[in-house]
């Protein structure tokens, strides 16, 4: 009893339950213990209650409905056969539109509009697909060409390696530019190197600098 109980009547001395720990009807089997502690009354007249419980979170469940469709593929537009096409259909459509009678709606009359609008924008143009910025896909071309022509450059410089193969390799046109390291040449030999101090110190070991 005295572990359930969490204050003490300072006359009668007698326990009671006080604190109480909320949980739903439906986590109840989740509570392991729930206990006040003997030894954590701080010299007052209450105790500190202990509760543990074993949290379970559901999975989150993700929305089974279906995706909407894109919107339509209004890029084709600029293209004067695809916008010749829209214009041809969408003319014999409304051509084709039934006559209303005088006491339908305006509403009426503008939903059927709107409809004939937009199937004619639909079998014509499309939904538009999902671009990303990724932009490999609308590149392809140009990319192959970049590679042959680089692989062709590399291909030719490692089969006879000159300066000019190598100018041409890592500077193609149109193609990204190449980081590469700047070589010094020593006036008095062929030998090169990638670094100014290199160069110093080759010169100074073989007595060419003063």
């Amino acid at each position: 009893m005295r572990q359930k109980a969490t204050w003490v009547h300072p006359r009668s001395r007698h326990w009671y339950l006080l604190d109480n720990v909320l949980v739903q009807m439906r986590d109840k089997q989740d509570v392991l213990v729930t206990k006040a502690i003997l030894s954590a009354d701080g010299w007052t007249d209450h105790r500190l209650v202990l509760s543990k419980m074993r949290l379970r979170l559901p999975p989150r469940r993700r929305p089974q409905s279906k995706r909407p469709q894109g919107n339509l593929n209004t890029v084709l537009l600029n293209m004067p056969a695809h916008e010749l096409h829209f214009s041809n259909e969408l003319a014999k459509r409304l051509a084709n539109l039934p006559v209303t009678d005088a006491d339908v709606s305006v509403e009426e009359r503008w939903c059927q509009l709107r409809d004939t609008i937009q199937s004619a924008a639909l079998d014509v143009l499309g939904h538009a697909h999902c671009q990303h910025q990724d932009w490999f896909d609308d590149n392809d071309a140009a990319i192959n060409a970049l590679l042959v022509e680089k692989n062709q450059l590399h291909k030719a410089y490692v089969d006879r390696p000159t300066a000019a193969k190598e100018i041409a390799f890592y500077r193609m046109p149109g193609a990204p530019i190449y980081s590469r390291h700047a070589r010094f040449h020593c006036p008095h030999c062929s030998r090169t190197f990638t670094h100014r101090m290199s160069l110093l110190g080759h010169m100074r070991l073989h007595g060419n600098l003063r």
